[in-house]
């Protein structure tokens, strides 16, 4: 199964809700940015991010389909977080 197709991410929602889905919130990350910072939460600067948060990494946020978000509330999620890169800009 490629990890990147719909069918994997749906997977993975499917996974994280299979217990107690009105106690979790799915959060969408993008490999590179957001969820790096999540982790760093818990590794570098040594806090907790609440135990009812379930990431699912994805390549890019972009890649986020409304299939995946809908899925996420049929299933019962108590709520859908979307977090992606920041916008890093310079002047001169």
């Amino acid at each position: 199964m490629d990890l990147l197709s719909d069918d994997a991410i749906l997977a993975q929602v499917e996974a994280a809700l299979a217990e107690e889905p009105e106690k979790k919130v799915i959060m969408f990350t993008c490999a590179y940015c957001s969820y790096y910072a999540a982790d760093n939460t818990g590794g570098i600067l040594k806090l907790q991010y609440p135990p009812h948060i379930r990431i699912i990494r994805l390549q890019c946020s972009s890649r986020l389909n409304w299939r995946h978000v809908k899925r996420a509330f049929e299933l019962g999620a108590a709520g859908v977080f979307v977090t992606g890169c920041s916008l890093v800009t310079a002047t001169t």
